[in-house]
C-alpha cells in the first residue's frame, strides 16, 4: 500500500482504457503512483509521520482504518484474536500507527500493553540462506 493501490473497482481501468489511458501508462499509477503516495506525497510512513500537514495525517489515517478494517473483518470470522504482528517498517518503526490500530481493536480485549518489537533483519536472512545454498 506505499505506493500500489490497493482495492480498486474493476470498471475504473476500462473506464480510463477507454479514456486513452495506456495499459502501460495505467500499470506504473496503480503500482508505482498509488496508496500512500498518492495520498500523502511520500510511500514513506516514516516520513508522513515526521510531518504534520494535511495531506500526511490523512495518509496515515486512511492507512489505519484501512488495517482497522480489514483487521476487524479478519478478527469476526475466526471468531476472535489471540494475538496481533505487526511486521515490516510498520511493525518496527511506527508506534504511533501500531497504536492506533490496536486502540481500534480494543473491543477484541488483546492486551495492547503485551506487545514486543522484534527487529527483522530479512536481507540478513536472505544473504545467510542463499551462502548455505551455494556453499552446498
Amino acid at each position: 500500500m506505499a505506493s500500489r493501490c490497493g482495492e480498486l473497482d474493476p470498471g475504473v481501468i476500462f473506464h480510463l482504457l477507454r479514456g486513452g489511458e495506456s495499459p502501460e501508462s495505467l500499470e506504473h499509477a496503480l503500482n508505482r503512483e498509488s496508496g500512500l503516495k498518492a495520498l500523502g506525497g511520500t510511500p514513506s510512513m516514516k516520513e508522513l509521520l515526521e510531518r504534520d500537514d494535511p495531506a500526511a495525517r490523512f495518509a496515515v489515517e486512511h492507512y489505519c482504518h484501512w488495517a482497522l478494517r480489514h483487521a476487524g473483518s479478519l478478527i469476526a470470522c475466526m471468531g476472535g484474536v489471540d494475538a496481533i504482528c505487526f511486521t515490516g517498517g510498520i511493525g518496527e518503526h511506527a508506534e504511533p500507527v501500531r497504536a492506533k490500530i490496536l486502540d481500534g481493536l480494543r473491543w477484541t480485549g488483546l492486551d495492547e500493553t503485551a506487545s514486543h518489537v522484534i527487529v527483522a533483519d530479512e536481507a540478513g536472512e536472505i544473504a545467510h540462506a542463499t551462502l548455505a545454498l551455494l556453499r552446498g
